[in-house]
């Protein structure tokens, strides 16, 4: 199946080839976020579209969890064309409500992000270290964040110690190898780089 977009009530959206199960439309949905997210897959393009704009009636109303996961939603491009401008106002909006899930996506997005127009490590090491500061301090992953923050900034030595204590908090052993990849990207005096 090839993927395509369209535009349904100006909002540019992803679908495939094939026909919609409610009405022989040509425009079957592909996929709305991922379970991660608390979102469903959906088959049929318009119980998607609904559910996307249920999603964003709550995160207009000041939803946090409706806020992170229209973050989520325009990081990935799973229902949405991918947009991290958007993403990042929508995590912003949901960071400053106080979610670190949302702080630490947004410190990642601007401490890894190809794109230089968009790289902030300074911020990245704001929202980094506020989603530390409002989780229980036990998260692998804010800690990676902060580091990746570190090394965005110049700031090597703080990035390979901060990664350090990432790796001694990591539970399982499924991300040890990354983990290990971006302390040695550290030590080289690299900072990582995500194309989102």
């Amino acid at each position: 199946m090839q993927k395509k977009n369209t535009i349904l009530n100006g909002i540019p959206l992803i679908e495939v080839d094939g026909q919609c199960s409610a009405c022989g439309c040509e425009a079957e949905f592909y996929k709305m976020g991922r379970s991660k997210y608390g979102l469903k897959l959906y088959r049929n393009f318009h119980t998607a579209y609904e559910s996307f704009m249920r999603q964003k009636k709550a995160a207009e109303k000041g939803s946090l969890s409706a806020l992170t996961k229209m973050g989520s939603i325009y990081t990935d491009g799973k229902l949405v064309q991918k947009d991290l401008n958007e993403a990042i106002r929508w995590y912003i909006k949901a960071a400053e409500s106080g979610s670190s899930i949302a702080q630490n996506n947004l410190a990642w997005i601007l401490a890894t992000s190809k794109n230089p127009e968009i790289r902030d490590g300074s911020k990245a090491i704001t929202w980094a270290n506020q989603a530390i500061d409002n989780s229980n301090r036990q998260e692998a992953s804010y800690f990676g964040t902060l580091a990746a923050a570190y090394a965005e900034s110049g700031q090597f030595s703080k990035a390979i110690e901060v990664q350090k204590k990432a790796i001694s908090l990591i539970k399982s052993n499924e991300n040890v190898e990354s983990y290990k990849s971006a302390l040695q990207s550290y030590k080289e005096k690299r900072p990582l780089r995500e194309d989102f």
